[in-house]
């Protein structure tokens, strides 16, 4: 279990999120990890503490004490996500565009792990969002608009150009969230007070471009700490075992109870106890139904510990005959929690929750037993709401899984040669779904341009969370 906290960012204005093409006429609709690490590594500097933020995170030779996943919007209290690639889209429908919707609630996500149908009537497709939305909802959280400006010449009179700039304007009540996730009860200690600071300080000064004009601010950031499983996938109760769907023996309280002395020594109080009625055999008992479920520089190549970045790598089954599919995905059933983990799953109910009821499955979609599927020993698969670069250390299974590549560039903000291109890196996309048998930790790798005067850090460290795994034969 990953400590943690959730932060929410409900914006003051318009935000600037600039698309991997950089055309200015275009927007992206989530801020991705690697520019959250990099926005707070900034702010660390502001505060002094840019050589031991560096040490703890990019630098450090194992791996990160903080990682942060990409930011997802949410509307009141709907949280919106990219679905695991291992079961989205859900299979072609008449009335939905699965494929169009690139974020869906929460509460969803966890109905298609439990392998529950989707209800068409409950939901909607907002295109100008891409948002899978409730269906008593008319617009998603947020637009993408352009906005005027005119840049002046004031040594030629009459002269200016007028251009235009895409951003994000977000709807009343409507923001964005994130998870800061900690390697160690030791490393939240330390770097949780520090984070939190940075992010009240970005609030104020903005995330994203056209900060000089006052974009990207918001309100100051609401903050929820927990376990981060929790607030992504809310503790369930475990499955029956087999032998708890057999009726139990029926049990007779008889007129007059007999007192029996309490076993143990030192016993000194009794207590009435109930005598059952011999019980019946148990091939006699009828069986009933089952309980529905509910950026640190390294020596090695850029791209080491990837796949090939061909174009359908793993992304489509179709293409990429070699693939294991791992599609058929099913509840596993959980230890008890302790008491935190029951508190953080209560946190995150709150959290997570809908205003209308949220989507329980019927008695005609219990899950059944069947031999077709099979759990794999030892081996997790893991979904990434981070991009990810993988480290020396990480043992991913690239034959199996669904996974996407991005390619991310930009350019340096830095005293030194300010606006330099980065150089490009392959990453592994938010909403892609790993098998590995250890929780995977990714890296940082220094991404400067030749002969830059310090290193440029692209953060892939991961914030992954356990989903089941079955192999459909």
């Amino acid at each position: 279990m990953r400590l943690g906290f959730l932060v929410r960012l409900r914006p003051t204005g318009p935000w600037r999120i600039g698309p991997d093409s950089g055309a200015r006429d275009r927007v992206e609709t989530i801020y991705h990890s690697d520019s959250m690490y990099s926005a707070v590594t900034s702010a660390m500097a502001l505060q002094g503490q840019l050589e031991e933020w560096l040490s703890a995170t990019a630098a450090n030779p194992g791996s990160s004490e903080v990682s942060f996943s990409s930011c997802y919007p949410f509307q009141r209290k709907t949280m919106f996500v990219v679905p695991p690639q291992s079961v989205w889209p859900p299979p072609a429908s008449a009335k939905i565009r699965y494929k169009g919707a690139r974020f869906v609630p929460l509460q969803l996500v966890a109905s298609l792990l439990a392998d529950h149908p989707v209800d068409e009537g409950r939901w909607l497709l907002d295109g100008a969002s891409e948002c899978l939305l409730p269906s008593d909802r008319n617009e998603g959280p947020f637009r993408s608009t352009l906005r005027s400006s005119a840049a002046v010449d004031r040594l030629t009179p009459g002269a200016c150009d007028v251009h235009t700039t895409a951003c994000l304007e977000f709807a009343p009540g409507c923001g964005l969230w994130f998870l800061v996730g900690f390697a160690s009860r030791e490393a939240r200690d330390r770097w949780a007070g520090p984070v939190k600071t940075a992010l009240r300080l970005l609030a104020d000064t903005g995330f994203g471009g056209e900060r000089s004009r006052g974009w990207g601010r918001s309100e100051m950031p609401e903050f929820v700490d927990g376990d981060l499983p929790g607030f992504v996938l809310p503790l369930r109760k475990p499955k029956p075992s087999k032998a708890a769907v057999i009726a139990a023996p029926p049990v007779v309280e008889l007129e007059t109870p007999q007192p029996v002395a309490e076993p143990g020594e030192g016993a000194s109080e009794t207590a009435a106890t109930e005598t059952p009625v011999e019980p019946a055999p148990l091939e006699e008992a009828a069986p009933t139904a089952a309980e529905p479920g509910v950026d640190d520089p390294v020596e090695d190549a850029e791209n080491e510990g990837l796949p090939p970045a061909t174009e359908g790598a793993a992304t489509d089954p179709a293409t990429s005959p070699d693939e294991v599919s791992m599609i058929a995905e099913a509840p596993v059933a959980e230890a008890p929690a302790a008491e935190a983990e029951v508190e953080a799953s209560a946190a995150a109910e709150e959290i997570t929750g809908e205003e209308s009821a949220e989507e329980e499955p019927s008695g005609e979609f219990a899950e059944e037993e069947s031999g077709a599927d099979e759990a794999i020993p030892g081996q997790q698969a893991w979904w990434m709401l981070s991009l990810f670069t993988p480290n020396a250390s990480d043992h991913v299974d690239w034959t199996r899984g669904r996974y996407a590549l991005v390619v991310r560039s930009g350019r340096v903000e830095s005293a030194s040669r300010h606006g330099d291109l980065k150089t490009p890196a392959n990453m592994i996309q938010e909403g892609s779904v790993l098998v590995c048998d250890e929780e995977p930790l990714g890296g940082a790798r220094n991404v400067a341009p030749e002969s830059f005067p310090h290193p440029v850090y692209r953060a892939g460290f991961a914030l992954a969370i356990p989903i089941p795994l079955r192999v459909t034969s």
